[in-house]
């Protein structure tokens, strides 16, 4: 048996700190892609992205680490969706319907 809830306790700390001192990642979703397409995270930082076109986008995992997204995260036009990046490696997505690519580079906050 392992006590969870300790472990969610420290994450909750940790992004509380992470918040506080990167604040949230934005990317856009424009009809050119995601802009940036590839950019740096620290370890339980939020990602927040912005569909600013008007068509409905389906973000999905291409290294697939994160199981609680493993049907996508939809996002219709003109709104956003938020994700907290918790494990340290690079994780790559793209939108279903068009293939635009791109990769965030989680890294440990030291």
């Amino acid at each position: 048996f392992i006590d969870t809830s300790v472990a969610e306790e420290v994450r909750a700390t940790e992004s509380k700190q992470v918040d506080d001192k990167f604040g949230t990642l934005e990317i856009k979703y424009t009809e050119r892609g995601f802009e940036p397409s590839t950019v740096n995270a620290i370890m339980n930082q939020m990602v927040k992205w912005n569909n600013t076109t008007t068509e409905p986008i389906l973000i999905k995992q291409l290294i697939k680490i994160y199981p609680e997204i493993s049907d996508g995260i939809k996002i219709e036009p003109n709104s956003s969706a938020e994700f907290r990046v918790y494990k340290p490696k690079m994780w790559s997505y793209e939108e279903a319907n068009s293939k635009n690519k791109a990769s965030i580079y989680v890294v440990e906050n030291k």
